[in-house]
């Protein structure tokens, strides 16, 4: 293989999924420090593009995935503390910050003096790019893994809703922030769309890549391209450019979405694909570059590096610069540069009012021991049959309660159909909106003449309906007191709870619950609760006609207790404790959900709990053993082995870092073809 290295750049314990911006000879890139964590120390670097040498470094509070942008000599970039920071292109000093409240993987875009950036907050903001006061902020409920596009007055972006089945591509005002139009994608949009002349081009997880009117958001067409895609369009002469998870480049007419070629690595395409004088230039997982003629896919040549590559390759004055496990800068064999690419980035200094973000994905590199989870990962996905979800199988929408107002004299109570804990809930009804509403009626138990305090009940309520916002979480229709004793009135759920399902189950379906409950959870996890005390039993079902009946979590009675760090073992569900929850000295958080969880699915999964026996034998058992791989005790893929026992794990170190990454793994699962 012939030398195409120019110079490298490489610090200690760092790698480089954030993509390079050349500006005025400058390379600027951002580094992830000991992984993409808060307080983890991540780096913003700019170097010589002639020689690699480091003109200045900035230690940031957490890990850089974001592309930095450079406008007006000054660099905008996030991390994975949630900060969005302004500093000087010239000496890297910091000229403002500004706080959200999650991690910011999106990619600043810089448009007439405003900062457009996503966060995992849930919400796009607007900051004033000479002071970083926010001008409006767009919540719009999504994982921040797209980087916003801002073409004339509109701001694009793709969201993940915390759903697989519920996705939007948003067009807002750029100057309030409001809607112009929506388009429902159904599934998770995890890169940028790409604008060009009146069309906007996006991917999504499925494994379609669509294109829809600028005006209306009309869909013009439709391509599919593998599947689980996560790489961002490129257009250039026509024709776009995108990588996919089955380990392939696809080229498409950009007029009908028709296939033109597809190039084949050895490994997934998240990078984005950059074009440069008639050659495409991409990254991949498997350790390589690639330049590979736009006219039909032929490979001119592949440079190895020491890394997976997730960045995308910037191309200037014929060098392609690149990051992975260190910066390089490679002889592209071409005179020119990537401008006339439109690759999804203002940040690359080329494409003025136009910004295009990018944002590597968090799989193995981002969780508590990235070399061991990868291993583990690859031999469970060498052995396992391949899945697909049908589209027809999951509800389009799931099914959510009427809005109304209740006394509890409008409430007719019937029969017990639940209890737990210090309360029992009965099936009631109320007439409203001229229809009887089904309601399930959650009311204390106590001893007869004894005083009840409503506060524990209504603080419930009240935790419970801060969240329930979501198609995965049981709704609270209304709740009060009635002579000083607390009710809550919830949707009635119809299809039982999941321990009656828990093995029943075909994959296809366990793996579109499991993914769903995750989300349900995930949300809760944003809004600053846990809900410490998982089980099927609080994992209920609503049935839907002609679709697989919809899973939602109840019973947040213990959320904002335990987040007090209560931790009475009458209030839990023994079998399904962590390790923590049985002492004392030991805190409990979102740790104790995933642990909580991956219980939960590995009986979903296998029809058993991962320890049986007596309730002293299982709290013994939970403390000291680790369950067997639940692939061993039923007919199930043994890709799911790695992530439920890691959810599994005796120490909350070895878990993951967050719920998302279990979430990440069960989608790669189902995405299998």
């Amino acid at each position: 293989m012939e030398n195409r290295l120019r110079w490298r750049f490489e610090t200690e314990h760092n790698t480089f999924r954030s993509s390079p911006t050349v500006v005025d000879g400058t390379v600027y890139i951002g580094s992830d420090g000991a992984g993409y964590l808060e307080n983890s120390n991540g780096l913003v670097h700019a170097l010589a593009a002639s020689d690699g040498t480091e003109q200045w470094r900035f230690q940031t509070q957490a890990g850089v995935l974001a592309s930095p942008t450079v406008v007006e000599g000054t660099v905008f970039v996030g991390d994975g503390n949630g900060t969005v920071y302004a500093l000087d292109a010239n000496g890297g000093t910091e000229q403002w910050q500004f706080q959200t409240h999650d991690t910011v993987r999106s990619s600043p875009t810089v448009a007439d003096g405003t900062v457009f950036v996503g966060s995992d907050d849930g919400k796009l903001y607007a900051l004033h790019a000479e002071t970083g006061e926010e001008q409006w902020q767009a919540h719009i409920i999504f994982d921040g893994w797209s980087s916003p596009v801002v073409v004339d007055d509109t701001v694009f972006v793709g969201t993940d809703n915390e759903s697989r089945y519920s996705s939007h591509v948003y067009a807002l005002d750029a100057e309030t922030g409001e809607r112009r139009w929506v388009f429902d994608s159904r599934r998770s949009i995890r890169s940028s769309p790409t604008v060009v002349d009146d069309t906007v081009i996006f991917s999504v997880t499925n494994g379609t890549l669509s294109a829809l009117s600028i005006d209306t958001g009309e869909e013009r067409w439709i391509s599919n391209i593998g599947f689980n895609c996560r790489s961002s369009p490129t257009v250039a002469n026509g024709v776009v450019f995108v990588g996919s998870h089955d380990e392939h480049v696809y080229a498409v007419s950009a007029d009908d979405g028709t296939e033109r070629w597809r190039f084949e690595t050895d490994d997934s395409v998240l990078s984005s694909p950059t074009v440069a004088d008639g050659v495409v230039f991409v990254g991949s997982r498997d350790e390589h570059v690639y330049a590979v003629s736009a006219d039909d896919g032929t490979e001119q040549w592949r440079f190895e590096t020491n890394h997976s590559v997730w960045s995308s390759p910037t191309v200037v004055d014929g060098t392609v610069f690149v990051g992975s496990d260190s910066v390089y800068a490679l002889e592209a064999d071409i005179e020119g540069t990537s401008e006339g690419s439109r690759v999804r980035l203002g940040a690359l200094g080329h494409h003025d009012r136009t910004g295009h973000g990018d944002e590597p994905q968090h799989r193995e590199e981002q969780r508590s021991h990235p070399g061991k989870n990868r291993e583990r990962l690859q031999q469970t996905t060498e052995t396992a049959a391949p899945l697909r979800i049908p589209h027809s199988a999951p509800p389009e929408t799931v099914p959510e309660p009427p809005q109304i107002d209740l006394t509890v004299e409008e409430i007719s109570i019937g029969d017990q159909i639940g209890t737990g804990g210090n309360a029992d809930v009965f099936h009631g009804s109320a007439e409203a909106l001229e229809e009887t509403v089904d309601l399930a009626i959650k009311r204390p138990r106590f001893p007869r003449g004894q005083t009840v305090d409503p506060r524990p009940l209504l603080e419930e309520a009240n935790t419970w309906q801060r969240l329930d916002d979501h198609d995965h979480i049981v709704t609270v229709v209304d709740y009060g007191t009635n002579d000083g004793l607390p009710w809550i009135a919830m949707e009635y759920m119809d299809g039982g709870h999941l321990g009656e399902r828990a093995g029943t189950m075909e994959i296809q379906q366990a793996l579109w619950t499991a993914i769903s409950i995750t989300n349900g959870v995930y949300h809760a996890h944003q809004l600053g609760v846990v809900h410490c005390d998982l089980s099927p039993e609080n994992i209920l079902f609503c049935e839907i006609d002609d679709a697989w009946d919809a899973p939602k979590i109840a019973d947040w009675g213990l959320a904002k207790r335990l987040l007090e760090q209560s931790r009475s073992r009458d209030e839990m569900t023994v079998e399904y404790a962590a390790p923590e929850q049985f002492h004392s000295d030991e805190s409990t958080g979102k740790h104790t959900d995933i642990y909580q969880l991956g219980a939960v699915l590995y009986e979903l999964f296998t029809g058993r709990q991962p320890f049986e026996g007596d309730i002293y034998t299982v709290i013994d058992r939970i403390k000291n053993e680790n369950p067997v791989p639940p692939s061993t005790v039923a007919d199930i893929p043994t890709a799911l082995d790695a992530p439920l026992l890691q959810a599994l794990e005796k120490s909350r170190d070895d878990r993951y870092d967050d719920i998302i990454y279990l979430r990440d793994e069960l989608e790669t699962i189902a995405s299998w073809n």
